[in-house]
């Protein structure tokens, strides 16, 4: 999957060492990635997105995504561990991106950090594939004992 590659490579190159990982989720972890379907990408950051990695993000992803017969939609959502982990509701994302976001992020900027009452079950179902993208960084990932809301940890590692 070019596509898959191209956008972890994107995410690793603006993030650098504030990336923990990179997990891909939803039906192409589970086997049901049918055509249209979009690419589901989750990163987990140590800190959030300045101004200038926000556009970075959007130029980059403007260029690989897309709905057309060879390219797919890709939908990137960036969380700050911390904001994740200890769980509390709603959560913050830090980013998001999406093709039904094209018209408004190429007109309005990069989006900011916001409530993301949907992160549960989109952490969730991440956890389920377990699916990490990026060699870079170890991972493990867990439930939340007091809380059973998942948690995505990870550590700088070889390679």
């Amino acid at each position: 999957m070019k596509q898959l590659e191209q956008t972890v490579g994107l995410v690793r190159d603006v993030t650098g060492a504030e990336l923990l990982g990179t997990y891909l989720h939803g039906s192409a972890v589970f086997g049901r990635l049918a055509p249209a379907s979009d690419l589901d990408v989750l990163a987990v950051t140590r800190r959030s997105l300045d101004h200038r990695r926000r556009s970075a993000l959007v130029e980059g992803l403007l260029e690989i995504s897309g709905c057309t017969p060879t390219v797919r939609p890709v939908e990137l959502t960036v969380v700050v561990q911390s904001e994740v982990r200890p769980w509390r509701f709603p959560p913050t994302g830090d980013f998001l991106f999406g093709e039904w976001l094209r018209d408004e992020l190429q007109s309005g900027g990069p989006p900011r950090p916001g409530p993301m009452p949907d992160l549960a079950l989109l952490l969730t179902v991440a956890l389920a594939g377990a699916r990490p993208r990026c060699s870079a960084v170890s991972t493990t990932c867990a439930t939340n004992r007091e809380t059973d809301a998942p948690v995505c940890t990870g550590r700088r590692g070889p390679g």
